[in-house]
């Protein structure tokens, strides 16, 4: 595979994890701490 191609999975690789830990956050605590979340990635 070209480097390219390796990148952009693990890129969305990362972004669904990230999406699977904001959802647990909105679950467990407030906005604020998702927005918090947010602006670390």
């Amino acid at each position: 595979m070209k480097p390219l191609v390796i990148f952009e999975y693990s890129y969305s690789f990362s972004i669904k994890r990230n999406n699977k830990q904001l959802e647990e956050m909105s679950n467990l605590g407030t906005t604020q701490e998702i927005l918090l979340l947010t602006l670390n990635i």
